[in-house]
C-alpha cells in the first residue's frame, strides 16, 4: 500500500473534523439531561485508523476545541470528553499500527471501550460534578451526585464506547475504499 500524501492526510484530518464535530449536534439525551450520546468518536476513530494517531490526536483536539463553542459545562465536559477520546481512539489506533486485522481491531476498542469507562468514574466525580455544583445545576452536594448517578455513568459510558466501537467496525471496511480512490 503506498504512503498518503500530506496534502490528502490534511484535507481528509479536516473533512473528519467537520464531520466529527456535525454530528456533536446530534446529541441523544439519555438518562438525565446532561447525559447526551453522540457518535463523534466513531469518525474519528476511523480516521485514526487509515491516518494514525497524529493526526487522529489533532482531530480530537479540533473537534473539542470547536465544541468550547457550544459548551455549557465551562469546558469541563470538553475537557473529559478530550481525556477519554484519548484512552478510547488513540491506543487501539497506535496498537493497529503494529497489529492490523479485524480482530486486534475488536479486541482493542473492547478493552478501550471498558478503560473509558472506568475512566469516566473519577472524571464526572472529579471534574465535571464540582463544575456543575458551581453553576449551581445541582441543589445537592457532589458526593451526593456522584452516588445517585453512579450506575447511570457507568450503563452512559457502556452505550457511548461500545456504540461508537460497534459503529465503527461496521464501516471502517466500507469507507477504506473512498480514501484510497482520492
Amino acid at each position: 500500500m503506498q504512503k498518503m500524501s500530506v496534502t490528502k492526510r490534511i484535507a481528509l484530518s479536516g473533512v473528519t473534523v467537520a464531520l466529527s464535530y456535525a454530528l456533536t449536534f446530534i446529541e441523544i439525551p439519555l438518562f438525565t439531561d446532561f447525559f447526551k450520546l453522540d457518535f463523534s468518536f466513531a469518525v474519528i476513530m476511523i480516521a485514526a485508523f487509515m491516518l494514525g494517531p497524529l493526526c487522529a490526536e489533532a482531530i480530537i483536539l479540533c473537534v473539542e476545541c470547536l465544541c468550547l463553542i457550544k459548551s455549557s459545562s465551562m469546558g469541563a465536559g470538553e475537557l473529559c470528553n478530550f481525556v477519554l477520546a484519548n484512552v478510547f481512539i488513540l491506543c487501539p489506533s497506535i496498537l493497529y499500527k503494529y497489529k492490523k486485522g479485524l480482530k486486534w481491531v475488536i479486541i482493542s476498542l473492547a478493552i478501550f471501550s471498558l478503560s473509558a469507562v472506568l475512566l469516566s468514574l473519577p472524571l464526572n466525580r472529579f471534574v465535571i460534578f464540582p463544575v456543575y455544583k458551581s453553576l449551581g445545576f445541582f441543589p445537592m452536594t457532589v458526593k451526593e451526585l456522584f452516588h445517585d448517578t453512579f450506575w447511570y455513568i457507568i450503563f452512559f459510558n457502556l452505550i457511548k464506547y461500545f456504540g461508537n466501537a460497534i459503529i465503527c467496525v461496521l464501516l471502517y471496511k466500507r469507507v477504506r475504499w473512498l480514501v484510497d480512490k482520492v
